[in-house]
């Protein structure tokens, strides 16, 4: 019932109230109005501290030539090189003469102003030679530029301005799992490749600016434990019962130590700060295991959390997501119903939140600027652009 509909009701049995000459009905109708507005009252308006609307931009993707709509949807990330630029990439499907689709694919990216929304740059790299195993990624780093890893081993850094600076190639398994990510602060990157079972995987941190090896090491890993510049956040499992999951803390040239229970590990938000989840929802707890602060997750408990961090650490967003309700579901399985939350580390609070709506678990993607004041959502087709609140 609609705020209006509920206060013409309201009034209507109002005046059947004071009208009825039967003390009896006139009691009844006083006690019906009553759980009337019980059941009304908590769905009108909450002037509390409402949240403002944040979203200054929407950049659709259809209008560009290089987007391929549904074809593409499925492989879109957002990412930020820099304050003002933001990245969407995607795997983009070849054609043959006849202008048929074929199984070639290459990994492209739409660069955008992220003050004015207009398209900057279009940029593409061959990849794909085994696209089961190996996606290709982009990742920001420090001083706006980024690094694409179009392919296994192969790294090219770019600058600020898209352009390309250098270019080398790890070794590894060619076929195998690749996963490329920055560390707090965008100076450093970690390398994981392996053979796609729980074998020795490498592990390799990397200078962004030259593309040396900082240092590397091998054993045991869960390829997507997130890494600082000098540690890994690995979970790990009791081998019997109660089975409960913890979270081992190796820090570069030091023996591996417990640092939690019941979490599993998400990103590091800055090198000493640790995005965790568990069945209650998000904390973020330091190195030496305590916990800062914490919050709700609708869907708590889930293996992943779909999450970004600011290059500066002083912000980090969560995706929080639901399942949708079956009589507005569009896709089926993968429909879940969407919000961005943005979490200030100096606050320890909730700065704010965003409803995507109902969406498809497989076009969502979310990005923080690295000063922390710009939030990209992209669903589907088009990408928002939100301005944040500054202190």
């Amino acid at each position: 019932m609609s705020h209006l509909a509920g206060n013409l009701f309201l009034t209507f049995l109002r005046t059947l109230a004071m009208r009825s000459e039967s003390n009896f009905w006139m009691k009844r109708m006083q006690r019906m109005l009553q759980l009337v507005m019980i059941s009304i009252t908590p769905l009108t308006p909450s002037p509390i501290h409402p949240m403002p609307t944040l979203v200054v931009r929407t950049i659709d993707l259809t209008r560009e030539t290089e987007w391929c709509t549904n074809e593409c949807a499925q492989g879109a990330k957002v990412a930020f090189a820099g304050d003002h630029t933001m990245v969407i990439t995607f795997l983009h499907p070849e054609t043959d003469s006849n202008g048929l689709a074929t199984d070639r694919k290459t990994f492209r990216a739409l660069a955008y102003n992220a003050e004015t929304g207009e398209l900057a740059a279009q940029l593409r790299w061959a990849c794909c030679s085994h696209p089961i195993t190996d996606t290709p990624q982009l990742i920001p780093v420090h001083n706006g530029g980024f690094l694409v890893r179009p392919e296994n081993g192969k790294v090219v850094r770019y600058s600020s301005d898209l352009k390309p600076l250098k270019e080398t190639t790890f070794p590894g398994p060619p076929g195998g799992y690749w996963d490329l990510k920055n560390t707090p602060g965008g100076q450093l990157a970690f390398l994981v490749s392996g053979p796609g079972t729980r074998e020795q995987f490498s592990q390799t941190w990397i200078d962004v600016d030259t593309l040396e090896v900082v240092s590397t090491r091998k054993g045991l890993y869960n390829f997507r434990d997130p890494a600082a510049e000098d540690a890994v956040a690995v979970l790990d499992w009791d081998k019997n019962p109660p089975f409960r999951r913890f979270i081992i803390l190796e820090e570069r040239g030091k023996t591996g130590r417990l640092l939690t229970y019941g979490h599993t590990p998400c990103l590091f938000v800055t090198n000493d700060h640790l995005l965790s989840s568990d069945k209650a929802g998000f904390s973020v707890v330091n190195r030496s295991g305590e916990t800062l602060f914490t919050g709700d997750l609708t869907y708590a408990g889930r293996p992943t959390l779909w999450s970004d961090r600011s290059l500066s650490g002083n912000r980090f967003a969560i995706l929080d997501f639901s399942r949708a309700i079956p009589l507005v579901e569009k896709r089926g399985f993968f429909d879940w119903n969407f919000t961005a939350k943005v979490y200030d580390m100096k606050s320890k609070d909730k700065i704010a939140e965003f409803k995507l709506g109902t969406q498809d678990a497989r076009t969502v993607s979310l990005a923080l600027s690295p000063n922390g004041y710009r939030l990209a959502v992209l669903t589907d087709s088009k990408c928002d652009i939100l301005e944040l609140p500054q202190p």
